[in-house]
């Protein structure tokens, strides 16, 4: 039990740091940017939702490494 408990702070603890919400703002720009610019929706989609996997993946990525 005290593992679980300890693993949910962890985790915790990952999403609180400031790098994470750093590239997660950076990702927001740059889709919001994709949006301005691209004028196809269907377009928009495609490269918009890889770009905000990939985005959220790399901050999570960062943060882990930094601890």
């Amino acid at each position: 039990m005290l593992s679980l408990i300890e693993t949910i702070l962890e985790v915790g603890e990952i999403f609180l740091s400031w790098r994470l919400y750093v590239m997660i703002a950076l990702t927001a720009l740059v889709i919001w940017v994709v949006i301005s610019l691209v004028s196809d929706q269907t377009a928009r989609w495609v490269i918009c939702v890889p770009l905000g996997i990939v985005g959220f993946v790399v901050g999570f990525c960062w943060q882990v490494r930094a601890d």
